[in-house]
């Protein structure tokens, strides 16, 4: 009677393991990737990396690949060619200046050759003043997708 009730319990173990469906912990969050131009080998610049949004008015900036920082876009404009990469944006920037935080913008221009990405970034920040400073960057320019 023993080995009946274990052989009945062990077919209903077994019984039960095979009626189950495979439940899904972890529905699609139907997230889908967005385009964006990265840039990377940034010369004279703190920033490891930016990914500029394509169809969003958004930056990322990559102080390291942990540590990073978003800014709104305004006047993003992307004339870029079968051969060559030309795009630029305008974002708000802060600083501090004899203990008073003064906003001003800097626009960003990028030419690169799609062939293996090299190119340049022109920077020109304009303060509240009327000044401006230029610092000409070397960067890498690749096309990809994110999810955000």
């Amino acid at each position: 009677m023993k080995k009946l009730l274990n052989s009945i319990v062990f077919f209903l173990i077994a019984l039960s393991f095979m009626a189950c469906e495979p439940e899904n912990k972890y529905p699609s969050s139907g997230i889908k990737p967005t385009a964006v131009y990265n840039l990377t080998s940034i010369s004279n610049s703190e920033l490891d990396q930016i990914n500029v949004y394509r169809e969003k008015a958004l930056v990322v900036n990559y102080i390291t690949q942990v540590n990073l920082f978003s800014s709104e876009t305004r006047d993003y404009a992307d004339t870029s060619t079968d051969t060559d990469y030309v795009f630029q944006w305008t974002v708000s920037e802060e600083r501090t200046v004899s203990d008073v935080v003064e906003t001003f913008s800097v626009v960003r221009v990028i030419t690169a050759l799609k062939s293996d990405g090299s190119g340049s970034m022109e920077a020109t920040a304009t303060y509240p003043d009327g000044s401006t400073n230029v610092t000409n960057h070397t960067v890498v320019v690749t096309e990809n997708e994110v999810y955000n």
